[in-house]
């Protein structure tokens, strides 16, 4: 399984598109898959993904390398950000988890996507040329928990 990426202009991380901006780049993709393989494979081309752009995404100001995953809509987003987790980086990944679209679950989801993460990230030699904290998060940023 190969994810495919959709780029859209944004206003925000979380905005999906505003075309007359050009402060965010969210590059996009769904997983509709649900066994462990497959969302194995997805998470680590997410993380590929943002990897491949952390050199554009890091300034000064960097400090965390942040995995939201939003419990409702299964939707992991990766940034770069800063202390204060406000100002993010100018490229933002997204993926939908349609597959993962039962609330009766959601908080093992996001254990295992959380673990999928960690696991990776343990690994990833793109990731470890860089001094980011990374760091996974289900709701509010200032509750986020070292990956």
């Amino acid at each position: 399984m190969t994810l495919t990426w959709k780029k859209h202009t944004a206003l925000s991380p979380s905005e999906v598109s505003a075309p007359d901006s050009r402060k965010y780049h969210v590059y996009r993709s769904e997983c509709h898959s649900t066994d462990d393989a497959s969302l194995k494979t997805a998470v680590t081309q997410c993380i590929d993904k943002s990897v491949s752009y952390l050199s554009e995404n890091i300034d000064e100001q960097s400090q965390y390398y942040l995995c939201e995953w939003n419990l409702i809509h299964p939707t992991l987003t990766i940034v770069v950000t800063d202390d204060k987790k406000e100002n993010d980086g100018p490229i933002v990944i997204k993926c939908y988890f349609n597959g993962l679209d039962e609330l009766a679950h959601a908080d093992e989801h996001a254990d295992n996507i959380r673990f999928l993460i960690s696991n990776y990230l343990t690994t990833c030699s793109g990731f470890m040329r860089y001094s980011l904290i990374a760091v996974f998060n289900t709701g509010e940023r200032s509750d986020c928990s070292l990956l």
